[in-house]
């Protein structure tokens, strides 16, 4: 466990670390917003763990089709 944090107020459809680990991208299963948040893990404890919310984008009003 690195850190307990609520992202969304629905359920988390999407999520992707960057290749370091430090940045985390979430999204809802609605597909219409997207957090990108900094992560700056503890090495001793997850309550001491660093989390940044940087940027929140919203895609728009329509629903998103997950094509895979």
């Amino acid at each position: 466990i690195i850190a307990h944090f609520q992202a969304h107020n629905e359920s988390i459809g999407y999520l992707q670390f960057n290749p370091s680990g430090h940045l985390l991208v979430t999204c809802d299963t609605s597909g219409h917003y997207f957090n990108v948040l900094e992560i700056q893990a503890s090495p001793y404890r997850c309550t001491r763990t660093f989390i940044k919310h940087l940027y929140t984008l919203f895609r728009g009003d329509t629903d998103c089709r997950g094509d895979t």
